[in-house]
């Protein structure tokens, strides 16, 4: 009976030490208390909450700083400032170069720049011709300076080769400015289409007798003066009956 005892004691001893020795050996394979703790794999799946991470590609905000080529604006400016800084001169084509409409912008052999602001002379009837740079003649220098325009020779109207041309089947001169169709050789040239050239005359010509006379005009000598002649804008030559 005693020896029944031990047998019993002994089995469930030995039952006892075997679940405490499973109960270990699971543990060391699978982690300890647990299979929830295993999952471990869940809380790091709230690892994936860093890809929260991706909100820094709003980092690219930082490309805002291309603003900084404003910078370059800012450097251009000081190349506009270096072109204001240029050669002192007027120009003749840039009105607002010369405000005061009292002057021009006088240069030297129709420059285009480096001119100086100028006031517009007195208007004479001297019979001084010049050459504008318009390619238009001028009665005198005067009339070409009341006008805003330089002139490129003194003491000659504009070849006709380089002239604003006009016709007497269209005399195309600009408004206040007349044809002058003067031809040269006498009365037998002219007939057909005669080729002249623009002029700004005064508003009222001299009352002097000249030395031409209108095309098919009278048998007589009509002796005009050269302003009379060109605003009739009618073919004339030179008539060596005048005096």
């Amino acid at each position: 009976m005693k020896a029944a005892s031990l047998y019993v004691s002994s089995v469930v001893v030995v039952g006892c030490l075997i679940v405490a020795c499973g109960g270990a050996e699971r543990s060391d394979v699978f982690g300890s208390p647990g299979d929830t703790s295993g999952t471990g794999v869940d809380s790091g799946t709230s690892g994936t909450s860093g890809t929260s991470g991706t909100s820094g590609t709003s980092g690219t905000s930082g490309t805002s700083g291309t603003s900084g080529t404003s910078g370059v604006d800012g450097g251009t400016s000081g190349v506009d400032s270096g072109k204001d800084a240029g050669p002192i001169g007027c120009r003749p084509a840039v009105a607002s170069d010369c405000p005061n409409p009292n002057t021009f912008c006088k240069v030297a052999n129709c420059a285009t720049t480096g001119g100086t602001c100028a006031p517009k002379a007195a208007l004479t009837d001297a019979a001084t011709a010049v050459c504008g740079c318009n390619n238009i003649s001028y009665w005198n220098e005067s009339y070409a300076a009341h006008d805003g325009v330089n002139v490129t020779s003194t003491g000659a109207s504009c070849p006709k080769v380089t002239a604003t041309a006009c016709n007497t089947l269209n005399l195309s001169c600009p408004a206040g400015f007349y044809c002058d169709l003067g031809v040269a050789g006498g009365s037998a040239l002219c007939s057909g289409t005669v080729t002249g050239t623009c002029w700004r005359l005064p508003a009222n010509c001299p009352a002097t007798a000249g030395k031409f006379s209108v095309c098919g005009g009278s048998s007589n000598a009509d002796c005009f003066n050269a302003c009379t002649t060109i605003k009739d804008e009618t073919p004339f030559y030179v008539d060596s009956r005048c005096p």
